[in-house]
């Protein structure tokens, strides 16, 4: 999602680094801000509906951007204002999905089927990076954001046609706690050597992930400005260098600033 409305904002309203930077951060502010809230609030409540309304508000929030720029309205602020409201609805629907497989496979086949999870995240993403980029190229980047809205509305038909019943939440006979039951789970984490050594790996690669892409983004966005407004370079070869992760690295092919 950040990828199409990174493109939209450079290619559509000539973006600077500063405003590129405010929409990565913009993206990934819920997590840090709201991430132990939801997955406490989530841990009450059936996950079903949480992934179906996460995804039909996705779809509406990215749909906008089209329907917005159509009448020459679009602007970074409502770029901006997209980026956190969908960065907030991930958080909601990755907290969820992983808590609703157990109610879809028995225990036996639990292990299989998060790997076969991980595995189609994977492919979906590398693909969808360059899918994108060939759509970007033949069309242009508010039909890629137009395309990825559409994908969250079949994503949230796809749950919509689950029928296996799902369990109800246990009931509690206490009034809601959030902070006691934050600190519950951070010390059932903190008390259990494995859960421990994951939480650890997981919050410092989150946190190494969100300062590169806030120290890399200003870098990165320059030299895409530069290429594909100045340049003219095919931007399929540069959006398929990114997806590769050499320009995010910091490791561009050379070739491409050859001639």
């Amino acid at each position: 999602m950040l990828g199409a409305l990174q493109f939209t904002a450079i290619m559509t309203l000539d973006a600077t680094p500063v405003q590129m930077s405010a929409l990565t951060a913009a993206g990934v502010l819920p997590a840090l801000l709201f991430g132990f809230v939801i997955g406490a609030w989530v841990d009450r409540l059936r996950r079903r509906p949480i992934l179906i309304g996460a995804d039909l508000i996705r779809t509406a929030l990215l749909g906008s951007i089209p329907v917005v720029w159509y009448f020459d309205s679009l602007s970074m602020e409502q770029v901006h204002v997209v980026a956190f409201l969908h960065g907030l609805l991930t958080i909601f629907f990755d907290v969820a999905y992983r808590s609703y497989l157990p109610a879809l496979v028995s225990s036996r086949k639990l292990v299989e089927a998060n790997s076969r999870l991980s595995a189609t995240a994977s492919v979906a993403e590398i693909g969808g990076f360059g899918l994108g980029g060939w759509i970007a190229q033949a069309f242009s980047a508010i039909v890629v954001t137009a395309v990825d809205s559409a994908t969250f509305l079949v994503s949230g038909l796809f749950l919509f046609w689950i029928r296996r019943p799902e369990p109800s939440p246990a009931p509690s006979n206490s009034a809601p706690n959030f902070r006691r039951e934050i600190l519950e789970g951070l010390r059932a984490v903190i008390g259990n050597p494995a859960l421990r050594a994951i939480g650890v790996s997981k919050v410092s690669l989150g946190l190494a992930e969100r300062h590169h892409r806030l120290a890399d983004c200003a870098v990165w966005h320059r030299d895409s400005w530069f290429r594909t407004r100045h340049v003219g370079d095919d931007f399929r070869h540069w959006w398929n260098l990114f997806c590769s992760g050499r320009v995010e690295r910091g490791e561009p092919d050379p070739s491409i600033w050859a001639g």
